[in-house]
């Protein structure tokens, strides 16, 4: 039940909500992945 009443609330939600949470999910990554790489770089000099 609680998938189905999950769905249909993101049928409601706007196509703008959505691809806001999908661009921070996005950023959120690449600012991990670049911290991960600075950090990668700092231990090997």
């Amino acid at each position: 039940m609680t998938k189905v009443a999950m769905a249909n609330m993101d049928d409601r939600k706007p196509v703008l909500e959505m691809v806001d949470e999908i661009w921070g999910v996005y950023s959120e990554i690449k600012v991990i992945s670049l911290v991960h790489w600075s950090g990668n770089l700092q231990t090997r000099e």
